[in-house]
């Protein structure tokens, strides 16, 4: 019979606990090479320096700021990455979805793209199927007028196109003219031209600017104009035209636009100034859709105002009537020559000098001449 001394079994008793916990250990998960360490290791800021810059394995889920993770990493909170972030085949964000083939948004909100957004298949906007066009919208397109020739026109430019020539030209007798500045011939009138662009330049600030102006049919030339700072800095008319629509009318009025029959349908009454100029006088303010004032041409009454009042003219090429109660520079007493008001301050008169505060009840307070008659064409 083997007899063992007291210590021999403490010695043998120890290398089976040993023995049980590698065991143990071993069959809760552990992989040969994995990197194990004890949770009092993972702290704010501490992790890399208590155990190093190796790889670890996680054989179950994570959670940050998670109790329970549902997923293989569960993050409450933000992530940010200075690089990419790779997905496998999709990724859903809230009742949307991008896959590599199919972007899908949910609806109830607005969405913005800052940059180009090319697409090579088709678009459908508002579309219960898939659409069969490069582009097909269910429902309606608010566009700019159309300025080139494969710009899309919309409802309200076809309308308001067709109604600037009813009443003033048959479309039957309309015809088409092209060339190098074309006329239209006598007895006709020219309803549109299409006019090439213009352009003006000039110098703001420390660099040069300036504006172009809108190429196409319209009745009158296109004009731009590029302010600077609040001034007219430069201003661009369209004077060359390559086409011209003509029309078979009556006697025409200056710049052809209308006839002496359009005055009188129009209510007007067909008169004569600058010695041979044909233009239509209305009893009225302004002059009718589609057409303009000629130069000044105008009868005014006098008008009064809270802080100054105008007188008013007879009919001939008058500006209308102003005035403004207060401006910016004033006449020192006693002196010939001009000074600022100080901040917040205006100067309420040049023969009474002095300065009025800008909460005055007449700061920038101004009254217009009534405008009884206007000449137009």
């Amino acid at each position: 019979m083997l007899k063992l001394q007291k210590s021999s079994l403490v010695l043998i008793l120890i290398i089976v606990v040993l023995t049980a916990g590698c065991v143990s250990i071993y069959t809760l998960g552990y992989t040969p090479g994995t990197v194990w360490h004890k949770a009092e290791d993972v702290k704010p800021g501490t992790f890399g320096q208590n155990v190093g810059g190796s790889n670890y394995n996680f054989p179950g889920k994570v959670g940050i700021k998670k109790i329970n993770p549902t997923s293989e990493l569960d993050v409450t909170g933000d992530i940010y990455a200075t690089g990419q972030v790779i997905a496998g085949n999709k990724v859903v964000i809230g009742g949307s979805s991008l896959t590599g083939t199919a972007l899908t948004v949910a609806s109830g909100g607005t969405s913005s793209i800052g940059g180009n957004f090319n697409i090579t298949g088709n678009v459908g906007i508002g579309m219960p199927y898939n659409s069969q066009a490069k582009l097909n919208v269910q429902g309606n397109i608010t566009a700019a007028d159309p300025v080139a020739d494969n710009h899309v026109a919309t409802k309200k430019y076809v309308d308001d196109l067709i109604g600037s020539i009813e009443g003033e030209v048959s479309l039957s007798n309309m015809f088409y003219v092209s060339g190098s500045n074309p006329s239209c011939p006598e007895g006709t009138i020219p309803v549109m031209r299409r006019w090439f662009s213009a352009s003006c330049t000039c110098r703001c600030g420390n660099s040069y600017e300036g504006c172009v102006t809108q190429e196409g049919f319209f009745p009158e030339p296109p004009t731009c104009r590029y302010p600077c700072n609040n001034d007219n800095c430069c201003t661009a008319t369209a004077s060359q035209w390559d086409a011209a629509i003509c029309a078979q009318s009556g006697t025409p009025l200056v710049n052809g636009k209308h006839t002496e029959e359009d005055c009188e349908n129009w209510g007007g009454e067909v008169v004569t100034v600058e010695q041979s100029v044909k233009i239509c006088r209305f009893n009225r303010a302004t002059c009718p859709p589609r057409w303009f004032q000629y130069k000044n041409w105008s009868t005014t009454t006098a008008n009064t105002g809270q802080c100054c009042s105008v007188n008013g003219h007879s009919w001939s090429n008058t500006a209308q009537e102003t005035c403004l109660a207060t401006w910016g520079y004033c006449a020192r007493r006693g002196t010939n020559y001009d000074y600022k008001c100080t901040l917040n301050a205006v100067c309420d008169g040049y023969y009474n000098p002095g300065c009025r505060f800008t909460h005055d009840v007449c700061f920038n307070v101004g009254v217009s001449a009534n405008i009884t008659q206007i000449g137009c064409y």
